[in-house]
């Protein structure tokens, strides 16, 4: 049998209680048993670590950031999290402006939800509410959206495209492109 030991520090703890419960409730501090939803993300980052983190930053607080709300949840003494509601239009305006201009730069949910003025713990679960994904897929969707765009264009090689888009290398875009599209980059270039 595998297993994962994690470790959650107490300022991470505290910061993602603070925003998600309040104060007033404790973490039950060993976990025996079995949580398949953290066991679930547990696995989800060892993997991105074992691969070398080739989704990036925003991947991989979107994933700690759901396995402390989560933990916060359902592991704490006392349970309030507050219904903090959905980011308004403009305010989602003004993030889908930023993420398109910078969609070559790695992007973490510090800088998004500074960008419409909240947490990040916050951010992560009224984005969710309002857009309807995580602000990873959202971000992979622009990311993909500016590199399909690129491909038709065509004079760009796919290196070029993937470091214009945000991708780690020309690997990641493709992998992505037959994940989301289920075709090569030059097939959806020549548009087959």
């Amino acid at each position: 049998m595998h297993s994962i030991v994690m470790r959650v520090s107490p300022e991470c703890l505290t910061l993602a209680k603070a925003d998600l419960a309040g104060h007033g409730g404790t973490l039950v501090e060993c976990i025996d048993g079995q949580d398949p939803v953290l066991a679930q993300m547990a696995w989800v980052l060892e993997a991105e670590a074992g691969a070398g983190h080739p989704n990036g930053t925003l991947f991989w607080s979107a994933v700690t950031d759901r396995l402390l709300g989560h933990l916060v949840a359902h592991h704490l003494s006392v349970t309030t999290i507050p219904d903090r509601g959905p980011v308004d239009a403009s305010a989602l305006k003004r993030l889908d402006d930023y993420i398109r201009e910078n969609l070559a730069e790695p992007l973490d949910l510090d800088t998004l939800a500074a960008v419409i003025g909240c947490s990040r713990f916050q951010f992560a679960r009224r984005f969710r509410a309002t857009v309807g994904v995580s602000p990873h897929r959202y971000v992979v969707r622009r990311r993909l959206q500016r590199a399909c765009a690129l491909l038709h264009a065509g004079g760009d090689s796919l290196a070029q495209i993937a470091a214009a888009t945000g991708f780690s290398d020309q690997s990641h875009l493709s992998n992505w492109i037959k994940r989301v599209y289920g075709t090569t980059p030059m097939r959806l270039a020549a548009g087959r």
